[in-house]
């Protein structure tokens, strides 16, 4: 079985404020499938920052909204 990992973008599909996207997958390409899925089947026009996490340790995202 492939490992998984958890991939974060920080500023999806950013309009007044940034987004925020995550997906556990085996791949990048999994991980992006799985958002556009979720998102009704329509790629984002901007992913944002990518970071990518083993899931086999302690983690934690916060993103706070403004303007």
């Amino acid at each position: 079985m492939p490992t998984l990992q958890l991939y974060v973008w920080e500023e999806f599909m950013p309009d007044w404020t940034g987004g925020l996207a995550v997906a556990i997958a085996s791949s990048e390409e999994e991980a992006r499938a799985q958002v556009i899925l979720q998102q009704g089947g329509y790629p984002p026009s901007d992913w944002g920052l990518l970071s990518i996490h083993p899931i086999n340790t302690p983690i934690a995202f916060a993103v706070s909204g403004g303007s």
